[in-house]
C-alpha cells in the first residue's frame, strides 16, 4: 500500500508538523494576507501577475510563518510538478491541483481503458506499475525486468507485452513522472 508522509519539516529551525495542519496553517496565513498583500489581491481577481511578482509573494511567504516554499507546497498538496503560482490559486480556490495519487490514478485508468483487450497477467502487470509508482514515485525499464515484475513473468515486461506495447507502458511512466 502506499505510504504517506505525515509530517513536514520547515523554517529555518526546521519545525515539524502533521502535512494536513501545516496545510491548514499555509491556508489561514494566505487568506489572511490576501486582505494586505497587492500581489494576492491580483491573483485573487484574476488579474495576471509579473514573474517577479510572482519572486515578490514567494519570499514574503518564505520569510513569515509558516515559511512557505514551493518545495514544501509540493509535500503538502502531493503534487510533484504545481509551481508556486498554481499552488496559491489552488489555495485561493481558483484553480484545482491534482495530487499525485490522483494524476497517477487517472494515467493508469485511462491506459486500461484505451487497452481493453488485454489479458488478465497485463491488467495484473499494469495494476502491479500502477501501485510501484505510487510507491516509488517513478520507475526505471531496468525495474520492468526485476521483481515485482518478475513474479508475474521471469523475464518482467518483456514475456508479458510486445515491444511496441512496452514502449508505450514507457511513454506512459514517462508522463507521469514529468
Amino acid at each position: 500500500l502506499l505510504t504517506v508522509k505525515e509530517t513536514v519539516e520547515f523554517g529555518p529551525q526546521h519545525e515539524r508538523m502533521t502535512v494536513d495542519k501545516y496545510r491548514r496553517k499555509v491556508e489561514e496565513f494566505i487568506r489572511e494576507l490576501v486582505k494586505s498583500n497587492p500581489v494576492l489581491q491580483k491573483i485573487s481577481q484574476g488579474v495576471n501577475v509579473t514573474n517577479e511578482e510572482i519572486d515578490e509573494l514567494a519570499n514574503i511567504l518564505k520569510e513569515h510563518y509558516p515559511h512557505v516554499t514551493e518545495y514544501i507546497l509540493r509535500e503538502v498538496y502531493d503534487n510533484r510538478s504545481a509551481k508556486f503560482i498554481q499552488f496559491i490559486k489552488h489555495i485561493l480556490g481558483i484553480e484545482e491541483i491534482a495530487t499525485f495519487t490522483e494524476t497517477v490514478s487517472i494515467a493508469f485508468g485511462d491506459f486500461l481503458r484505451k487497452h481493453n483487450n488485454y489479458g488478465e497477467k497485463q491488467i495484473q502487470f499494469i495494476l502491479t506499475l500502477k501501485t510501484f509508482v505510487l510507491q516509488r514515485g517513478a520507475i526505471k525499464k531496468k525495474d520492468l525486468i526485476s521483481a515485482p515484475f518478475t513474479q508475474l513473468h521471469p523475464e518482467g515486461i518483456r514475456g508479458v507485452f510486445k515491444p511496441k506495447e512496452i514502449e508505450e507502458i514507457i511513454e506512459l511512466t514517462q508522463e507521469i513522472a514529468s
